[in-house]
This record gives C-alpha cells, structure tokens and sequence, in this order.
C-alpha cells in the first residue's frame, strides 16, 4: 500500500472525501491536544518554580528564627550570668574555651579528634590559679564537673521532668 501524501486519497472523485477529513481532522486534534499539552507544563513549571521559592523562603525565615532566637536566649543567659546555687548546686570557678565554636561540627567522642584542645579559663575572682592548680602535674587525667551553660535547649530539658540532667553533668578531661 502507498503512503497518500496531504491532500491525496485513493477514490477519483474530485470533492474533498470523508478519510481526507478524517485526516485533517484528526490532524487538527493532535495538534490541539499538543498545544493543550505545552500550556499545562509550562504552567506546572510556573507552580514548581513558585513552590521552590516559597520553600526557599520559609527555610530562611527558619534559619532566621532559630538563629535569633539562640542569641536572644544566650544574652538572656548572659544577662542572669549571677550563679544561683539552688539551679547549680555549687559556685564555678571557671569556663571552657574550646577550638569548636558550634555544636555542628563537634565531635562527640574526642578521641575522634586527638589533636583538639580546650582550656580551662579559671576565674581569678574566685581561686587563685595558681594555688588551685599546685600539684596537678602528679595526675595522668582530671575529672571537670561542668554545666552547659550556653545549651540552647537546656530550659526544655529542665521543664520536661523526663530523663534529662537540667542541662548539666560530669565528664572526663585529659
């Protein structure tokens, strides 16, 4: 059988026959249902690209949040910076000073890090260094008893009565 071209039918007839029609008409729809088709993606596109930018969006403004609401409760800490001994139990003679400044990063085991070091701040307002140090180099290890102070999270861990220490504890040192 040979393929007709446009226009062309098999029957002699000189006016225009039904499968010519038929033809052009379903040409005619395929184009229509292609044309259909190009309008609904691109207005997918526009939706994903609209829906992209608001979560782009709404993740900055949660960054944002967090991140002021971690300086507000930080200077709020500094600001009632006056040790209360019925929250802490006892008075600190110092603060830690570590080469990680945010807990993203921070290893959890240090022996995953040997060559990080902190140090231990005392403060001299309340021991003499010196004197409260005497001594110290007889010992291989020292024992800190500490309290994370700047734990964004530590108001949650009190006021959930679960199994949370209050936001301190006790490590080892080395």
């Amino acid at each position: 059988v040979a393929r007709l071209g446009a226009g062309q039918c098999e029957s002699t007839h000189t006016h225009t026959c039904i499968c010519c029609m038929l033809r052009r008409l379903a040409l005619t729809l395929t184009a229509a249902a292609l044309l259909a088709a190009i309008a609904e993606a691109r207005r997918l596109y526009r939706l994903c690209a609209a829906l992209r930018h608001e979560i782009a969006t709404q993740q900055s403004l949660r960054a944002a949040e967090r991140a002021g609401r971690t300086v507000a409760e930080r200077r709020l800490r500094r600001a009632a910076s006056v040790v209360n001994p019925a929250t802490c139990g006892y008075r600190p003679i110092g603060h830690i000073e570590s080469c990680f400044v945010e807990r993203r990063g921070t290893p959890r085991q240090g022996l995953l890090v040997p060559d990080a070091r902190a140090r231990l701040r005392l403060d001299p307002h309340v021991v003499q260094p010196a004197a409260a140090l005497e001594g110290l180099e007889g010992f291989s290890h020292v024992w800190l008893i500490f309290e994370f102070h700047e734990n964004t999270n530590a108001a949650k861990l009190r006021g959930s009565g679960g199994g949370g220490s209050g936001g301190g504890g006790s490590g080892g040192g080395g």
